[in-house]
């Protein structure tokens, strides 16, 4: 039997639809198609890059979305359901509505559906596929996988430029403790972390370098140094295989106790939330621990800084944040097609209006993003081992910022 496994595609518009963040492929269908039975034909589409073709021959199809692709994943199962091939939901989306998306597919699995996926596909091929399935949290993310699954991806870095290159996808840990109002991890995912054992992880990380010519290692983690311990013995354990490798962590990756073995393990690139610069405000919006880290920023950015992204604060369905705007009868619209950080779903407060948030977000983008301010970044820093990279990456952010925010 073949099992069909999609992850919607982004918007072209917005820095969401940059080049770099399209190609990302979903850990949560990577992870799906190692924990698949061998029994089982497995294809898994990334429709920003891939083409679906719904006339082609599978058993099921199984889709994850977050909120903001929710719309485009209804679409893609109604295609599905017209041609009597049944559809699972899951994600985080899915998670939270899950009567929401129950009118649009065939069964919505709720929480991590990592320990339950192979039941799910029992139940398909026995014809018995319940409407819905609740997950229980994986105590432990050291799963026996059934298969190798497809981690490595040669992209473009930007649209404009002929330049390619190969990217493999890891997750190391689960969770943050940090449990930000507005952030959807701690919900879906817990503020306890999980993690890979070391070894185990690094053993897989060897063959896939063995198998493909890889530029980048990505940890597609919520938060790579959420447990410093576990990220120092990790970092030790990549030094050896000399390979670039980029992630998304708090601002404690700029720490002098590990800034250096971050660098000499491949840092290349970290994805870092700076809330804002008010403490009052980190305090109420973000965490009391982030309103302690307050005065990280400053020395943090002079020593990672390079690029930028100028996000919209969204309030995501299952998150604190979105309960009290709820709460408070300021959410202004369920399309969640626009909950995509580049527009203000919600009245904010004082005196300035959505509109005023949305502009603001976009002349912030075109001012960081002019030529003559990448030129200047850029070639001030230090990081000249990785200045193609930067000169891509922020000319295709400089193109995405200036045209699709509002």
């Amino acid at each position: 039997m073949k099992v069909t496994l999609i992850q919607p595609g982004s918007p072209a518009s917005g820095i969401t639809g940059a080049f770099f963040f399209r190609n990302i492929p979903s850990q949560g269908l990577i992870q799906l198609e190692a924990l698949t039975p061998p029994s089982w034909d497995v294809q898994t589409i990334n429709e920003n890059v891939e083409t679906i073709d719904f006339d082609a021959p599978t058993d099921v199809v199984g889709i994850t979305a977050l909120t903001s692709l929710a719309p485009r994943a209804y679409q893609i199962a109604q295609e599905y359901c017209a041609r009597g091939v049944p559809v699972i939901m899951g994600g985080i989306h899915a998670s939270v509505y899950p009567e929401e998306a129950a009118q649009h597919v065939d069964c919505v699995v709720v929480g991590e559906a990592d320990e339950i996926w192979p039941n799910i596909l029992n139940d398909v091929a026995a014809g018995t596929l319940q409407p819905l399935y609740h997950a229980q949290r994986p105590t432990s993310l050291d799963f026996t996988f059934q298969r190798r699954p497809n981690r490595t991806k040669t992209v473009r870095i930007s649209r404009l430029f002929p330049v390619k290159s190969t990217y493999t996808y890891y997750q190391t840990g689960r969770g943050c403790p940090i449990g930000c109002e507005f952030c959807s991890v701690a919900e879906f995912n817990g503020k306890k972390m999980r993690k890979r054992r070391i070894p185990e992880l690094i053993a897989d990380i060897k063959i896939e370098l063995q198998e493909h010519d890889v530029d980048y290692l990505v940890f597609m983690d919520d938060n790579i140094i959420g447990d410093k311990t576990y990220a120092r013995e990790l970092f030790t354990a990549l030094i050896p295989l000399n390979i670039k490798w980029m992630s998304q962590t708090d601002i404690r990756i700029a720490d002098p106790d590990i800034t250096d073995l971050a660098v000499e393990s491949g840092l290349t690139m970290v994805f870092l939330g700076l809330e804002s610069i008010d403490p009052e405000t980190l305090a109420h919006a973000a965490s009391t621990i982030k309103e302690r880290w307050r005065n990280k920023y400053e020395p943090a950015i002079q020593a990672l800084h390079d690029t930028a992204i100028f996000y919209i604060l969204t309030p995501l369905p299952g998150t604190r944040f979105f309960s009290r705007l709820e709460a408070e009868k300021r959410i202004l619209t369920r399309n969640w097609r626009e909950y995509d950080v580049t527009y203000c779903v919600f009245n904010p407060d004082g005196t300035k209006t959505p509109h005023d948030v949305e502009d603001e977000a976009s002349k912030a983008h075109q001012y960081f993003y002019s030529l003559s301010s990448i030129i200047r970044r850029v070639f001030r820093s230090h990081s000249w081992k990785n200045l193609a990279l930067s000169l891509f990456m922020n000319y295709d952010f400089r193109i995405h910022g200036m045209t699709g925010l509002h």
